[in-house]
C-alpha cells in the first residue's frame, strides 16, 4: 500500500500548478501539433490541469523530483489522450484496416523470425505494395492520435517507481519493446529515438534526418509504431496493452 496523498492547502496547490504549468502546455501543444486542422489546445491545457491538480500532494513519496515529474508527464499526457478518444479519432474503416494490417505483419514475423519487407507484406495481405504505401500514409494523416498513443506506455514502461507486483510484467514488456525497435530499420529507428525518446516534433524530425517534409518522418515512425506493435502480437504481448 503507497502512503496517503498529502493534502495541500489552496496556496500551495496554486504554486504547484504554476510550477508545471510549462509541462502541460509543451504536451498539449505536442499533442496539438500531431492533430489534424481542428485546434483541441485550450482543451488539452485544461485536462492537463486537472490531471495535475489531481497528483498534487503525491509528490511527496518519491525520493528525486525527477521521478515525480515524469509520472506526472504520464498522467498528463494520459488525461489529454482520453479526451481526444472521446471523439473517434479515425474511421472505423481505416481502424478496422490497421488492425488487421498488425495481425498480418505478426503472422508475417513469426513465419519469417524478422520484420517482412514491403513487399512481403503486401503479398501476405493481398494488397498491392502501392496499397501498403497508401495505408502508412492514410493512417499517419488520420491518427496522429495513434501515434502519441505509445508515449505514455513506452514511459510506464520505463517507469522504475511501479508497484512490485508489477515490475516482472512491466520488465519482460520492455525487454520485448527494446527487442522490437533494435529489429527495425536505420531509419525507423532514428525516426523512433527522436520522435519519441527525444520528443521532437515531426518538422524537427524531419530537419534532423534531412527530409524536405514532416511527412517522410510522419512514414517512417508510423511504420516503425506498427511493426513494434506487430512484434509484441507475435510475441504473444498484445499491442494494446501497452
Amino acid at each position: 500500500m503507497g502512503s496517503a496523498p498529502i493534502t495541500l492547502c489552496e496556496q500551495d496547490t496554486n504554486a504547484y500548478l504554476r510550477e508545471y504549468y510549462p509541462l502541460i502546455l509543451r504536451l498539449a501543444q505536442r499533442i496539438q501539433d500531431g492533430l489534424p486542422s481542428r485546434n483541441a489546445y485550450d482543451d488539452l491545457v485544461q485536462a492537463g490541469m486537472l490531471a495535475a491538480w489531481a497528483c498534487a500532494g503525491h509528490h511527496q513519496r518519491f525520493a528525486a523530483p525527477q521521478e515525480f515529474v515524469k509520472l506526472l508527464a504520464v498522467r498528463i499526457r494520459g488525461a489529454m489522450l482520453d479526451l481526444l478518444r472521446e471523439e473517434d479519432w479515425a474511421p472505423r474503416r481505416l481502424r478496422k484496416k490497421n488492425k488487421t494490417l498488425e495481425v498480418g505483419a505478426a503472422r508475417c514475423i513469426q513465419r519469417l523470425q524478422r520484420y517482412p519487407n514491403d513487399q512481403e507484406l503486401a503479398e501476405a495481405m493481398g494488397w498491392s505494395v502501392h496499397e501498403l504505401h497508401q495505408h502508412w500514409s492514410e493512417i499517419g494523416r488520420a491518427a496522429p492520435l495513434y501515434l502519441e498513443d505509445v508515449l505514455p506506455a513506452h514511459a510506464e514502461l520505463m517507469d522504475d517507481t511501479a508497484q512490485p507486483h508489477h515490475r516482472a510484467e512491466r520488465d519482460e514488456a520492455r525487454t520485448l519493446l527494446t527487442e522490437a525497435i533494435t529489429a527495425l530499420s536505420e531509419e525507423e529507428r532514428t525516426a523512433l529515438s527522436l520522435y519519441i525518446l527525444e520528443e521532437l516534433t515531426l518538422e524537427d524530425v524531419a530537419h534532423v534526418m534531412g527530409f524536405k517534409s514532416k511527412n517522410t518522418a510522419l512514414k517512417w515512425v508510423t511504420q516503425g509504431i506498427i511493426k513494434c506493435r506487430a512484434f509484441l502480437l507475435a510475441r504473444g504481448l498484445d499491442a494494446e496493452s501497452i
